[in-house]
């Protein structure tokens, strides 16, 4: 096998030049790729930024101040004390205000001014003040979004599409008490409600990205955008565009470019991220080539005798074939009286009724048998001889109680 590596590692390296040689040329090919990257609630011009919704603010409002608002919720704490005829403007991807943030916007609306917020997933303080849970997407990047406004309010019923992003997530519940429903998806689920909050309203919508540049500028999209904002009073005086919580949410969940690692770096540039695979790849199959057993079988080896055992059957042999039964019986006596102490914890100084009871009650084997032996064992003392129909006789009943017992 090994005369084979020269050749397989060649050939990995040519195919890597290709692959090198490919990524370059297409790199270089200087075909112009939409950027997909999501810049929600961005005053950015990115397809998926939202710097035509921000700018048209400013036509269709031509009295009232456009004002950002900046990335610190410094403002929250002060809508409070906002005047009437305001209006917030929201969009971001996730909405999780604090209680307190919540509580400021709901008073801000009740002061009656309007609240236009634009967002795919809202957090549990949310639903609660507003009584509405949504069917949040966990992969949301479909292809191709259609929104249809319901009339009323609006004057006719009309339908927007485009054939970008969806992220959108339509309202699983609501309370039909505390809503209007005034936009739906195709498949007629909510995608904008308006809440009553005392003397102002709170739009909620649902599909952040029919906001976008992309969407907006798609075809006759842009009176979709006119229609929504309409719901403003047109004598707002002051519209603040929110960049706290989009910002908040971008901190959250998108890492910092400073902090990413080298993998990530590479995997940036298709050449490198070809490079890198290719040698993980090769540097795997090394690997398993070298995982194989490259010494002989170890043979199985013959379990070891036990010697002795071989002893005692020796000794129990010779002292048969000498006629020398009771030294044999005495031997035998003994190596009982020792499993006995050893298993049962018992004394065996005297050999008396209290013994046999006692080793009757732990082993559980029958009392007039236990005796016998006990009393064959003591009696031996004073024999000069046993018969061998004695000694199988003994040898008989130590083994009915090594395996009953």
């Amino acid at each position: 096998m090994k005369k084979y590596l020269p050749i397989f590692f060649l050939l990995l390296m040519i195919g890597a030049l290709v692959l090198l040689i490919i990524g370059s040329t297409s790199a270089s090919s200087g075909k112009r790729r939409m950027d997909g990257r999501l810049a929600i609630g961005k005053i950015s011009k990115k397809p998926y930024g939202h710097y035509v919704a921000y700018s048209g603010l400013s036509t269709l409002f031509k009295k009232a101040d456009i004002i950002p608002t900046g990335f610190d919720n410094a403002y929250l704490d002060s809508l409070q004390e906002f005047s009437t005829g305001n209006a917030l403007v929201i969009i971001t991807d996730q909405f999780n205000p604090t209680e307190k943030e919540m509580g400021n916007l709901m008073r801000f609306a009740s002061y009656g001014n309007t609240i236009f917020l634009s967002t795919r997933s809202i957090s549990y303080q949310v639903e609660k003040t507003l009584s509405v849970t949504l069917e949040e997407e966990v992969f949301p990047y479909y292809d191709s979004l259609t929104v249809e406004l319901n009339t009323p309010p609006f004057t006719s019923k009309q339908s927007f599409t485009y054939p970008g992003y969806e992220f959108a997530s339509p309202a699983h519940s609501w309370n039909d008490s505390l809503v209007d429903i005034l936009a739906t998806s195709v498949e007629g689920k909510p995608l904008m409600f308006r809440y009553h909050a005392g003397g102002g309203n709170i739009f909620m919508h649902l599909a952040p990205l029919s906001l976008s540049n992309y969407f907006l500028l798609h075809k006759k999209n842009l009176p979709y955008y006119e229609q929504l904002f309409s719901l403003i009073p047109s004598s707002v005086q002051k519209i603040y565009w929110d960049e706290y919580f989009s910002q908040k949410n971008l901190n959250n969940q998108q890492p910092n470019p400073k902090q990413a690692n080298w993998w990530t770096v590479m995997m940036r540039y298709p050449s490198m991220k070809a490079a890198l695979w290719i040698a993980l790849i090769t540097l795997i199959i090394y690997v398993l080539l070298e995982m194989r057993r490259r010494r002989r079988q170890i043979p199985v080896l013959p379990v070891p005798r036990n010697d002795s055992l071989d002893f005692v059957r020796t000794i129990g042999r010779l002292y048969h074939e000498r006629g020398d039964h009771r030294n044999l019986c005495i031997k035998m006596g003994s190596y009982f009286l020792e499993h006995v102490r050893n298993r049962y914890r018992v004394t065996t100084t005297r050999l008396d009724d209290e013994l046999v009871k006692t080793l009757h009650f732990k082993s559980g084997y029958p009392e007039p048998e236990i005796r016998y032996i006990l009393s064959f064992i003591a009696q031996l003392e004073k024999e000069h001889s046993v018969s061998v129909w004695q000694l199988q006789d003994f040898y008989q009943q130590l083994e009915k109680f090594y395996k009953q017992a």
